[in-house]
């Protein structure tokens, strides 16, 4: 996956690049014994599904952040999808991200969404009603020096503090960030970047 900044250069994606590091072999060698005890076409069936169900999941979340609401079929459209492996061209538009509201949150409607999606919503959804100011809901993020570049899940006030926030799933419960593989550098990376786009500075002190 590549950014295209305002600048007219294109960036690669921080998933992108941490999928090409050395500190990719845990998530390689977790995909060789999955394919080793389900089969390829097994692992890869229910890899797609995983994806899914972390688009929509992402949506419901987005969805309930903005208090703006579409149905399940445009999910795909809206969302972008985050499959890492994606060829896609993301084009930065210049401007600010907009800032949210957040008070009295309505949840969405969950009937049209598989049993695990709603399982997701059920664990996160208390870490949501902590969530008191939204300032970012998925906006792009540029690190022109460095030269990548990625997408903000969520910048917002929880518990008390601004943070930083990407939103994982995941098939088995993380008992400690050793088992989240290269997700702390994905959140330093994007905390560089912000720091160094001109669209976001209020974030810099």
């Amino acid at each position: 996956r590549m950014y295209v900044g305002i600048d007219g250069n294109s960036y690669p994606s921080v998933t992108s690049i941490l999928s090409k590091s050395n500190r990719s072999d845990s998530l390689r060698l977790w995909k060789e014994r999955e394919i080793a005890r389900l089969g390829e076409d097994e692992f890869k069936r229910q890899n797609q599904e995983t994806l899914k169900s972390g688009t929509h999941i992402h949506s419901l979340i987005q969805q309930y952040l903005t208090q703006e609401f579409w149905c399940i079929d445009e999910v795909e459209v809206k969302s972008g999808g985050e499959e890492e492996n994606s060829e896609d061209v993301i084009y930065s538009d210049g401007d600010p991200p907009p800032r949210f509201v957040h008070d009295d949150a309505i949840v969405p409607d969950l009937d049209s969404y598989t049993s695990k999606v709603q399982g997701f919503w059920k664990s996160v959804h208390p870490v949501l009603q902590e969530i008191s100011r939204v300032d970012v809901v998925e906006s792009s993020v540029f690190h022109s020096t460095l030269g990548y570049a990625g997408t903000i899940d969520c910048i917002a006030e929880y518990q008390g503090e601004l943070r930083i926030i990407d939103w994982k799933t995941s098939r088995r419960r993380k008992y400690g960030i050793k088992d989240t593989f290269d997700n702390p550098l994905q959140l330093a990376a994007y905390t560089g970047a912000l720091y160094t786009d001109t669209r976001y500075p209020d974030y810099v002190n």
